[in-house]
Formats: C-alpha cells, sequence, structure tokens
C-alpha cells in the first residue's frame, strides 16, 4: 500500500513539476516581408531574445529585438517621349546605406514569445540617394544627398507558430520620425541645401522566421 501511494505522490508531483516548467524557445529569427515595399527597400535580418529563465509559465514576459537592414534599391525615371512612349532611365534614383530598429516587446500570455505583446521601439537609418539624369543638357539636375533619420514609437501585435516550424509576427505602430538630408548638386564641392523635416505616422509587421 505504502508503495502504491508512493507511486501516485511521485506522478501527481512529476505532472505538476513539468506543467510548470514547460521549455519555450528563447531565441527568434525573422525577415520583415513589407520590407521590399518601403521607400527605400531593401533587405534585413531581425533577431529576437527572450528575458526570461527559458523554463517558465509566467504571465508576462520581456523580449528584445535588433533589425538591422541593408539599404539597396533603385526607382526609375521617364526622361524622354519617343513615337508616344515614354523611355526611363532604370536606375535614375539610388540608394543605399543601412537602417537599425531595436524593440522592447511585453508579452501578455502564458507561452512567451508567442503571443499578444505591447512593444516601445526606435529606428535609425543612414542612407545616400544618388539621382542621375539620363536627358540632354541635364547635368545640373543631378545629385547626391545624404539622409539621416532618427525615429520612435510604440506599437502592439501578435505573434504564433504554424506547426512549430514557421513564426509569424503581425503588428501595427505608431512612429514620429526627424528626417536630415544635405544636398550636393552635380559639379559642386560641399553641401548645397539642407533640410530638416518631422514625420509621424502607422508602421506596420509582417514578418516570417524560426524560433529555437
Amino acid at each position: 500500500m505504502k508503495k502504491v501511494l508512493l507511486t501516485a505522490v511521485l506522478c501527481v508531483f512529476s505532472n505538476v513539476l513539468f506543467a510548470q516548467y514547460t521549455w519555450v524557445p528563447k531565441n527568434l529569427i525573422t525577415t520583415s516581408l513589407l520590407q521590399f515595399f518601403e521607400q527605400p527597400a531593401g533587405f534585413g535580418i531581425a533577431y529576437e531574445r527572450m528575458l526570461d529563465k527559458g523554463r517558465s509559465n509566467n504571465v508576462a514576459q520581456f523580449g528584445v529585438k535588433l533589425d538591422v537592414k541593408k539599404i539597396s534599391d533603385a526607382d526609375r525615371d521617364a526622361y524622354q517621349t519617343f513615337e508616344g512612349q515614354l523611355i526611363y532611365n532604370e536606375e535614375a534614383y539610388k540608394y543605399s546605406g543601412y537602417a537599425l530598429t531595436p524593440e522592447v516587446k511585453y508579452y501578455f500570455g502564458w507561452n512567451a514569445p508567442f503571443g499578444l505583446y505591447f512593444s516601445l521601439f526606435g529606428n535609425y537609418a543612414t542612407y545616400q540617394e544618388s539621382y542621375v539624369d539620363n536627358a540632354e543638357n541635364s547635368e545640373n539636375n543631378n545629385y547626391d544627398q545624404n539622409i539621416t533619420s532618427f525615429g520612435r514609437g510604440l506599437g502592439a501585435g501578435y505573434q504564433f507558430e504554424i506547426k512549430e516550424l514557421v513564426v509569424v509576427d503581425l503588428g501595427v505602430g505608431y512612429m514620429v520620425q526627424d528626417k536630415k538630408s544635405e544636398k550636393q548638386g552635380f559639379g559642386v564641392d560641399g553641401v548645397t541645401q539642407i533640410s530638416n523635416e518631422k514625420k509621424d505616422g502607422v508602421r506596420f509587421t509582417v514578418s516570417l522566421g524560426t524560433a529555437f
């Protein structure tokens, strides 16, 4: 009888212990599906790290995330008409640079890093915009412009798994951004135009990745 009772107690204790210490992933690697449609576009990878013990069912948990993006893009521009058809310079606008987006996430659910979360994020970007006009006698239209921006905002989202293979992150937020640009005209030494502007707007997130 004592052996049966001891076995029952051990089974109950094991079930409780397993329920309280279920392994959850602490690391996520994702990439944004919207970055290819941004202006300027590019490609980036984000790494997220959970700050809890990794074997916990805390009601709320924190995570930190860093998104690194390489800006590399080109936009065409119509420069003349031939027989009623527009002729384009396919690489009139060229963009090159990088952007960093650090983020702190606060998960509300029991199974973080999956579920509903609130986030605070920042953004820093620096890149160059170069324009080359192919039209005749248009050398003075060419320019190089260095752009730097600082952003900050808050957001919310929902992150989940598909068959324990693919991580999907859907989010929305509001960001305020300070943008500074310095333009140098073609054939001119030094900066010829400086502009500062403040922008704000909605930021959407649609990312795919994996957790481990």
